[in-house]
């Protein structure tokens, strides 16, 4: 066993992670399938692909202006004007980004309905950082009891 260990250390520190662990090959994203038909679901991923592909020089307007206002503001004396205008300016290309997001929704709910969205919405993965989600509001199921842990509940 301390062999087996002291090999694999070895192993490890001249090879690398990266040449002991294969590479995972990419998976192709795959279309919202949400008991839509083939035909909708096509439907769903040309909207989406028509609004990345508008949302590209979007985002990349967007970060040009939040360098153009940080230089601004890395400046020693900053010109008030100057910065306000490059604010401004970050403001309006943050706002075409969101409203590309946002109509992408709208276009999305429109096609597939108030049915088709709900499925659709069932489907996502989880939003990062969210450890779980509460459906006791959603469906209107009793809220799970709640049970308080003292220190002296613990047995070892």
């Amino acid at each position: 066993m301390c062999l087996r260990w002291v090999v694999f250390s070895v192993l490890l520190s001249t090879a690398g992670w990266a040449q002991l662990v294969p590479p995972v090959p990419p998976q192709p994203p795959t279309p919202p399938s949400g008991g839509l038909s083939p035909e909708r679901a096509r439907q769903v991923q040309a909207l989406t692909f028509d609004a990345q592909e508008v949302l590209i020089p979007l985002e990349a307007e967007w970060k040009r202006a939040q360098l153009e206002l940080d230089r601004a503001l890395a400046d020693p004396v900053p010109d008030e004007a100057a910065v306000m205008k490059r604010l401004e300016a970050v403001a309006r290309a943050e706002l075409a980004v969101k409203k590309n997001r946002l109509g992408l929704q709208l276009r999305l709910r429109k096609l597939l309905g108030a049915a088709g969205w709900q499925r659709l919405q069932s489907e996502q993965p989880p939003v990062p950082g969210v450890m779980f989600t509460l459906p006791w509001p959603a469906t209107g199921a009793p809220a799970p009891e709640v049970r308080r842990i003292a220190p002296g509940d613990f047995q070892e």
